[in-house]
This record gives C-alpha cells, structure tokens and sequence, in this order.
C-alpha cells in the first residue's frame, strides 16, 4: 500500500462548478502546503483545460472532471513525463475493467482512445524546485455519461455499453486504480512504468500519415517510442526523429 504521504484521495473537495479544476488546485496549493494527496471535483468546468491551450468538451453533470496534487520529488525534472506514465496506466486499469473487449490506447500525450475515439484526457502542471519535482497539479477529465458530442471523435462508457453510470462510484475506482499504478512508479521507477506505457501506446509500430507542424508537411512513418524527455520517437524515411508538445498531428 501507498504511504499516506503519497496517497491519493486523503481528501475530496467537491463544487458544482469552477472554471478550471486544475486552476482550483493551483490556487489552494499557492495557500497551503497541506493538500498533498486532495482530490478536487467539480460537477461542471466553465473553462476546462486541455494540453497547451486547448479546451475541454465535458456536459455538465455527465462526466468525470477533477484534478489531484502530489509531491512526486522522488523525480527529476527531466523524468516528468513519468506522471504521464502512471496516470495513463491508471485509466487505461479503470477502462479495462468497464470495457474489457474494447481496444484502449494510449495516445500521445496525454489522451485516452476506446476504439479510435477520444474517451479521456489529462493536464498535468508541475512546481520544480531546484532539480526536483516539488508538487504537481493532474488533470484528469473522462466522458463517463455523455452521450452526444460536438466532435465526431469523441467517445463515453455509456455510448459503448449503453448503461449509466454512478460518477461518485466511478470516481472512487478510477482513484484507486490512479493510486496503484502511483505505486508501482514509485517501487519500480521510471524505466518499468515506461516499459507499461509503451505496451498501450497508440499506433505503436505501426505505419501512419503524420503532419509535422515545425516544417509544415505531411509525411509517413512508424511510431517506435518515447524518450526519457516525454518527445515522441517516429520512424521515417530519413531516420528517427523526435517531436516535443505541439509539433505533430496524427493524420490516418
């Protein structure tokens, strides 16, 4: 079992509506140094955040949108990308349980895929100190209820299995399963939880059509890893090449 000083879940703090979960986090982390391990809930995000900018579609009342804060400093801040590791895994564990005849991936950075389509997303905003990861503020957002979307990609457990579901029971086992994969990052380091990760990962050895956004054009090839640094390892014609945050977009 996780210590409590690495618990997540020692507190669940629950509104009806803020503006961003994550922004919430921050703002009670700035107050008090005492939320190490809060879950922070809220039944709508007014302006619910996505990696870089980006929004995120949630219904009121329909879905999962919640951060938590960790003081992961057994990290360096190069091994940051490791938060996305266990996050992912958890769930990937949650998902698998729901729907375990569903093909779930990982997709890179920070998505969920239930059969091509978008079913979870995750924002995560690190405090460094010195070299260290001093506290980190994950945002988690899962379409749980939800049945009908703005885009045509997006996906929920309740379009899969047409059942609806307890957000207050779904919450608790997502946690919990966030927890376990905590562990096993914790006991086994980076390397094993990478090991993990890449198994899900999304188009994984296989060939695809990319879209580099630093030289803006289209090219082919075969997604092989992530490095140590969180950038994404593609295969093509001309070598390996790697890609930070933002710089290319999965095309078919």
């Amino acid at each position: 079992m996780l210590s409590n000083e690495h618990l997540i879940g020692k507190h669940f703090l629950k509104i009806k509506e803020c503006a961003s979960t994550n922004t919430l986090a921050l703002d009670f982390l700035k107050q008090s140094k005492e939320v190490n391990g809060w879950v922070f809930v809220t039944e709508e995000q007014t302006k619910g955040r996505g990696q870089k900018g980006n929004t995120w579609e949630s219904e009121s009342r329909q879905n999962l949108t919640f951060s938590f804060v960790i003081k992961p400093s057994f990290l360096l801040v190069h091994q940051q990308f490791a938060l996305n590791f266990f996050v992912s895994l958890g769930i990937y564990d949650f998902l698998s349980k729901k729907v375990p005849e569903a093909n779930i991936k990982v997709k890179w950075p920070n998505d969920i895929y239930v059969n091509n389509q978008k079913i979870a997303g995750i924002l995560i905003e690190n405090i460094v100190k010195s070299n260290c990861i001093d506290a980190s503020v994950m945002g988690v957002g899962i379409n749980i209820n939800q049945v009908f979307f703005q885009s045509v990609e997006a996906q929920s457990l309740r379009k899969l299995t047409l059942q609806k579901y307890d957000l207050e029971l779904c919450l608790r086992e997502l946690v919990q399963c966030i927890n376990i994969r905590y562990q096993e990052l914790i006991e086994l380091g980076f390397k094993q939880s990478k090991r993990k990760y890449l198994e899900h990962l999304h188009w994984l050895n296989e060939s695809h059509l990319f879209f580099d956004v630093t030289q803006d054009g289209f090219f082919e090839g075969k997604i092989i890893g992530v490095d140590d640094f969180g950038q994404l390892i593609i295969q093509t014609t001309q070598g390996q090449r790697a890609f930070g945050l933002k710089e290319v977009q999965f095309v078919r």
